[in-house]
């Protein structure tokens, strides 16, 4: 049997994922300007979207374990789609502007959870050489970084050439994709999971002091990413002071370019680079990219450290994923998902984090970024214990 259209989907799912969590962060500034939202609401729609990420994660474990893969992705990519068009329609229809944005951000939270529950797993039970699993994960999530530069890109282009005024046009165009994708998981063929008889049960997991370590990392480095992927194209339009369409192309989209390079390469050389030594240089340069971003009081280096953290995020949750597989090969879905929701957690406490800070302090954004350099520096802690943790491989 092929899983060729399986992978193309796993890969264009990732890139669904990448338009459902990028796309309104570029809509920020119109968000504020149109209906006069502050930092701290806008970071409300964060932690509402990771929240219910996370709820979906949590309770989609027992449905994908007793449904198999794919009735749920065919699901993701319905609601990634339904949220998408109510995005563009809600806002401009309902009195309140707000509730149309959070019904929306809710549907599209449910399609990315559904798929960062599935596509990992997927991904990992694909027929693949057990030396290549970490390069296969790799570069599965290298299609998110694509996905992010190809939001971008697109959707500043579009709002330079339209104008602002339809905006709300542009989820909509994006919502084709995962209708794409439904009509293709349709016809797809998915590979069996792993028994549950022969998976590593929650307690055996949750008693392991390196996976607790590993869920702990999930965090931290999601919030580092994901921290610089919410609020870069605000942060180079009013923290540093340049135009929309050059902020958004030279910061944030080559965060999202740098990061897909750097899974690439973890692709092709993952047999050669150890997890902790990789996973404390990229944390500690994430921690000189976040200074470099707040610090600076020039731009192009605020531009240089925002573009640069990118590479240095690159593999904080595929790695620790495929670590985590190295370690716990049993694990199945249970895995996959238990960690997602960290990372989930993460995703949601980190943009809210810098948010807050930026609402409560003179210095704005500047201030909300540096003081959420903490998460880098507790995920160079974090690898520190690793390297005297004793746990073995549980299967």
């Amino acid at each position: 049997m092929t899983y060729t259209a399986t992978r193309r989907g796993t890969y264009s799912s990732l890139i669904v994922m990448a338009a459902l969590g990028n796309l309104s962060p570029l809509l920020f500034i119109i968000f504020m300007e149109e209906f006069g939202l502050s930092y701290e609401r806008l970071a409300v729609l964060v932690v509402i979207y990771f929240a219910i990420q996370t709820i979906t994660l949590g309770l989609g474990i027992k449905v994908v374990e007793k449904l198999g893969y794919k009735i749920p992705i065919i699901f993701s990519q319905a609601f990634a789609a339904l949220g998408l068009i109510l995005l563009g329609i809600l806002p401009n229809v309902l009195n309140n502007t707000y509730m149309g944005l959070a019904i929306a951000t809710v549907l599209n939270a449910m399609g990315c959870g559904l798929i960062e529950l599935i596509s990992s797993p997927v991904t990992d039970s694909l027929p693949t050489p057990p030396n290549q699993k970490a390069s296969a994960m790799s570069f599965l999530h290298s299609f998110y970084c694509w996905g992010v530069a190809c939001t971008i890109i697109i959707s500043t282009l579009f709002l330079h050439v339209a104008g602002g005024d339809v905006w709300w046009l542009l989820p909509i165009i994006w919502a084709l994709l995962p209708i794409f994708n439904m009509f293709l998981f349709i016809r797809a063929p998915f590979p069996e999971q792993i028994e549950i008889k022969e998976r590593t049960p929650i307690k055996e997991l949750l008693s392991a002091p390196l996976f607790l370590l590993l869920m702990i990392m999930m965090i931290c480095g999601a919030a580092s990413e994901v921290i610089v992927g919410q609020w870069a194209s605000l942060f180079m339009e009013q923290g540093v002071g340049l135009s929309k369409v050059i902020g958004d192309i030279a910061g944030p989209c080559m965060f999202a370019i740098l990061m897909g390079i750097g899974r690439i390469l973890y692709s092709v050389f993952s047999g050669k680079i150890k997890y902790k030594i990789y996973m404390a240089s990229s944390a500690s340069l994430c921690i000189i990219c976040y200074l470099m971003m707040s610090l600076s009081p020039y731009p192009v280096i605020s531009l240089f450290g925002c573009a640069l953290c990118g590479l240095s995020v690159s593999m904080m949750w595929p790695g620790t994923l495929s670590y985590a597989v190295s370690r716990f090969p049993s694990g199945g879905t249970l895995l996959f998902g238990l960690l997602a929701v960290f990372g989930l957690l993460g995703c949601a406490i980190g943009p809210w984090f810098t948010g807050f800070i930026a609402d409560n302090s003179d210095g704005g954004l500047r201030t909300g970024i540096l003081a959420s350099v903490i998460f880098p520096a507790i995920a160079v802690i974090l690898v520190l214990l690793m390297r005297n943790n004793k746990s073995t491989t549980v299967s």
